[in-house]
C-alpha cells in the first residue's frame, strides 16, 4: 500500500487492512508507527499523539480511515482527529467521502443517509465543529467524473476551504472518486477509498477457533444468534462472580473440531457495564492462549482491545481471507477483527469453517 493508513479505530485498521490486501502491517499505537503501513490506536480511538507521530514520519500521503461501520461516520466522533490531521501535516487540506456503499450508506448534496434514511446535514455538521471552512463535492459534479472531482477539490482547496465532503450514491460514485483522491496528500473516509492491492493470499491459518464478543449491534447480535443452533456458545455474564474463570473452564471442555464462542449478554443497542468487560475478556484471552488457542474472531472494540492488550500483541500482518473479512497475523496468534454490521447473517458459519453451513443443511 503506498499510501499510509490512519485508523479512527481497531475495526477501521482491520477494514483496511482487507483493503490493502495480503502483506498489509498494522501497528498498535504510537511506538509502531514507523514499522507499520497502518497506524490503528493502542486504545479506543485513535488520539493525537499517536497522529502526530506518524506526521512526524513525513510521508507523502495519509489517508485517515473511519466510517467502515454502520453509523459510524458522525462529525462530532472524527471532526477533532481530521482537524488535527490538516493542521499537523501543513497541507491544510483534507479531501473526505462520508458515504460506504456496501453498507447502505450515501451522501447526496452533503446530506447523509443510512439505508434510505436521513441521518443529517455532514457540511452543516462539520462546519460547526471545525475551524476551517467545509466545501461540498455536489453529486452533480461527481458525475462529471474523476477529473472533475478532482477540479472541484482544488477550487475548494485555493478558497480556503479545510475539508471537502463528496458526495457518493452508489459504486460508480465511489470508483470515480477513489481514483480522483488517489494522489492527493490528505484523504479521509471508509477502507473503499484506498487502491486495492491485489497479492496472491496465504494460505488460512489452522486450530481452534475461538469468537469472543462484546458487540451490542444487530447484525453481530443476528450473526452470534445464527451460529448458535450450530456451534458451542456461552452467554457471559461479566459481573457474575469468577466470570473469566468460569468462562475457561466451560471453552476447556467446548474445545474441539468446532469453534466455540463467548460473548456479553446484550440488546441491540443497549451497552453491558464497560468497566468489567475489558478485564474480563483480557482474563479470558491470555487463559485462552494457554489452552493452545491460537486463533481468535473479535467483535465490539471494548473486547478487541482488551484481547489485544491481553496477548501483547503490538503488530499484525494482513493474511488469508475469510469471506468478507481477513485473517491478521503474527508469529503466534491469528485475529479476525470483525467490524460492526459487517456481513450475512451466517457469517460465523461460512466465512471460517465453510463446511458447518453445508452440513446444517444437509441435516
Amino acid at each position: 500500500m503506498n499510501i499510509y493508513g490512519l485508523a479512527a479505530t481497531t475495526q477501521d485498521a482491520a477494514s483496511l487492512a482487507q483493503q490493502a490486501g495480503p502483506g498489509c502491517v498494522v501497528g498498535f499505537g504510537a511506538e509502531q508507527a514507523g514499522s507499520s503501513n497502518i497506524l490503528a490506536p493502542a486504545g479506543l480511538e485513535l488520539n493525537a499523539g499517536e497522529a502526530n507521530t506518524a506526521l512526524r514520519l513525513g510521508r507523502p500521503q495519509y489517508f485517515f480511515t473511519f466510517g467502515n461501520a454502520p453509523s459510524a461516520a458522525k462529525p462530532d466522533s472524527v471532526a477533532p482527529m481530521i482537524e488535527f490531521l490538516t493542521t499537523g501535516s501543513g497541507v491544510g487540506f483534507m479531501a473526505a467521502c462520508l458515504a460506504h456503499p456496501a453498507l447502505g450508506r450515501t451522501c447526496y448534496q452533503g446530506h447523509v443517509f443510512e439505508a434510505g434514511r436521513w441521518q443529517g446535514d455532514a457540511v452543516r455538521g462539520f462546519g460547526g465543529v471545525l475551524d476551517g471552512g467545509v466545501g461540498l463535492v455536489a453529486h452533480d459534479i461527481v458525475a462529471g467524473g474523476t477529473a472533475a472531482i478532482r477540479r472541484h477539490c482544488s477550487a475548494l482547496k485555493e478558497q480556503g476551504k479545510s475539508l471537502a465532503l463528496i458526495d457518493c450514491i452508489n459504486d460508480d460514485d465511489a470508483s470515480a472518486i477513489a481514483q480522483a483522491v488517489a494522489g492527493m496528500t490528505l484523504i479521509g473516509g471508509a477502507a473503499w477509498l484506498a487502491e486495492p492491492v491485489y497479492a496472491a493470499a496465504p494460505p488460512p491459518p489452522a486450530g481452534q477457533i475461538a469468537i469472543l464478543s462484546s458487540a451490542n449491534d444487530r447484525q453481530s447480535i443476528f450473526q452470534l444468534g445464527a451460529a448458535r443452533a450450530v456451534l458451542p456458545a456461552l452467554e457471559l455474564d461479566v459481573t457474575a462472580p469468577e466470570a473469566s474463570a468460569n468462562a475457561l473452564a466451560w471453552a476447556a471442555n467446548a474445545a474441539g473440531s468446532l469453534p466455540f464462542m463467548i460473548a456479553t449478554a446484550a440488546l441491540p443497542g443497549r451497552d453491558v457495564a464497560d468497566g468489567p468487560v475489558a478485564d474480563v475478556f483480557g482474563r479470558i484471552a491470555s487463559g485462552l492462549a494457554d489452552l493452545g488457542v491460537r486463533r481468535l474472531v473479535l467483535c465490539g472494540d471494548v473486547c478487541t482491545q482488551a484481547v489485544l492488550a491481553a496477548l501483547g500483541i503490538k503488530r499484525l500482518t494482513r493474511g488469508a481471507d475469510c469471506g468478507p473479512l481477513a485473517w491478521l497475523q503474527n508469529n503466534l496468534f491469528s485475529i479476525c477483527i470483525k467490524p460492526t454490521g459487517i456481513g450475512p447473517k451466517n457469517l460465523f458459519l461460512t466465512s471460517f469453517e465453510p463446511q458447518l453451513s453445508r452440513n446444517e443443511t444437509s441435516e
